[in-house]
């Protein structure tokens, strides 16, 4: 018996060559065309995008800039500060020997969102600055000798995974993902502006038939109805109807929701919703900036920063109790009476307050006011977090800016361990 090899035949040789060459060919193609499609709008832009100050606003004149839903000067104290990513419009005001009070707004409001809140506060002597940046809880866990004290409204950061449906996940995966960039762009931008079928483009997971899910607890006129789309597949118990807003009882003049609610009483085209929508139309650096917000900001996950927080408060309350006891019984040196070693960051731990305020919306179906109280009180402290509920939605910093300026009036009156 012999055993040999036998070698295909001309034409069996040439079909294999040419099926390899045409699939090769093929699957290169497919991948160029994939890297081409999945680079975003915004890839061949300058690594800072020009605003609107540079590209539009030239071109109008002075009454047609004041029209606009988002006017320079908006507010006073208006100011660009140059970064290695670009400008970031700041503005500041009040007395100059005031409280210094700093107001960092969330992923898709601008500035104008805390206007009502920030006037209180100039009003009762303060001086504000505005700007917008998802660091409160990050700055002071790792300066807390900075902070005097943190208060958080409708904060992100602990809204929990179990909100976020497989849609969602796959949409916002990092670059480079199942989905192509330009594409994930498009149905975003889609997404922000349009009504209850765009605003829930990506539908949020089933929920129990008793309870309703985002899709048709949040419309389009809701104040939370884009952010709510983009960050957070809630089912919660609570809806929001365009006629009430998720609250039972706004204050006069304030409007229902993020589309009427009015902020400035001589300017009455400018509100949230408007003030995004022209961003999204007229700012190129709006959407490419709001997906990597999505992606990745501090939205979920971070109980590890809430403990740090509580942790420092701990231990400012301990050494405050430490003080006190040496200077009853009158030992102990000076530095310890005094505020221990020497007055540095480690031995100033900041938070002056004692504790973190939390103000949430009793109905805000992003931001859900019962899991925050839970999950704020175990990951900082029952000592260390004070959450007051208000009755509004996610619209609450500008409905019940009056309500959230006395809690913080009341966190500053009390002082360290004060109840």
């Amino acid at each position: 018996m012999a055993f040999f090899a036998v070698s295909p035949s001309p034409r069996t040789a040439v079909l294999f060559s040419s099926v390899a060459a045409v699939t090769a060919a093929s699957l290169y193609s497919v991948y160029s065309l994939y890297q081409a499609i999945s680079k975003p709008l915004s890839s061949n832009l300058p690594q800072s995008i020009p605003s609107p100050r540079s590209t539009l606003l030239p071109k109008l004149s002075a009454q047609e800039i004041q029209d606009i839903p988002y006017p320079p000067d908006v507010l006073p104290g208006a100011r660009d500060v140059d970064t290695p990513y670009g400008s970031i419009r700041v503005y500041e005001w009040g007395p100059e020997n005031g409280r210094k009070v700093l107001l960092v707004h969330g992923i898709s409001t601008p500035c104008i969102s805390l206007a009502g809140v920030a006037k209180k506060l100039v009003d009762q002597g303060c001086r504000v600055m505005l700007f917008g940046g998802c660091i409160a809880t990050h700055f002071t866990a790792t300066f807390p000798h900075l902070v005097a004290n943190l208060v958080l409204v409708a904060p992100a950061g602990l809204i929990r995974e179990k909100h976020i449906g497989w849609q969602s996940r796959l949409l916002y995966s990092s670059y480079g993902g199942l989905l192509p960039e330009r594409w994930v762009e498009r149905v975003v931008a889609k997404r922000l502006q349009s009504g209850p079928t765009g605003a829930t483009a990506v539908s949020p997971k089933k929920s129990s038939p008793n309870t309703p899910s985002t899709e048709t607890a949040i419309s389009s006129s809701s104040p939370a109805a884009p952010i709510a789309a983009e960050v957070a597949n809630t089912a919660h118990t609570s809806t929001i109807h365009p006629s009430s807003a998720a609250h039972s009882a706004p204050p006069p003049a304030s409007g229902s929701s993020f589309d009427n609610a009015l902020l400035f009483p001589d300017r009455p085209t400018v509100s949230v919703a408007a003030a995004v929508a022209w961003q999204l139309a007229h700012h190129r650096g709006f959407l490419p900036a709001f997906i990597s917000c999505i992606r990745h900001c501090p939205v979920y996950g971070q109980h590890g920063v809430w403990r740090a927080i509580g942790a420092r408060l701990d231990a400012a309350r301990e050494q405050q109790q430490q003080q006190q006891g040496a200077r009853e019984e009158g030992t102990g040196s000076s530095d310890q009476q005094q505020g221990g070693g020497g007055g540095g960051a480690e031995s100033d731990p900041g938070l002056e307050g004692g504790r973190v305020l939390v103000v949430v919306g009793r109905t805000d179906p992003i931001i859900v006011a019962e899991e925050v109280r839970a999950d704020g009180v175990a990951a900082m402290g029952e000592r260390n977090v004070e959450v007051v509920e208000v009755e509004a939605g996610h619209e609450v910093p500008i409905t019940r800016s009056a309500e959230i300026v006395e809690a913080m009036g009341r966190l500053w009156r009390n002082g360290l361990g004060g109840d």
